[in-house]
């Protein structure tokens, strides 16, 4: 499936497992936050703070996803 096939949990387990399994996969990650920012408002509770835990444990960067987050 396509990223913009992926409802909102899928889209915070795929890069929670990334994250988890210590996989760097930079691409995944700027292609998902580019995926997730605009559908937050679709996230519950727990699949943005499995999003946010993802990207900060895997280290990546996306200053344009936590600003949105915190907006939420």
């Amino acid at each position: 499936p396509r990223l913009d096939e992926f409802n909102s949990h899928q889209l915070a387990m795929t890069v929670r497992a990334f994250a988890k399994a210590n996989e760097a996969a930079p691409k995944l990650f700027a292609a998902i936050a580019t995926a997730a920012s605009p559908r937050l408002s679709e996230f519950n509770s727990m699949d943005l703070a499995n999003l946010a835990w993802a990207f900060a444990t895997a280290g990546a960067k996306a200053p344009k996803l936590f600003d949105a987050i915190a907006a939420e």
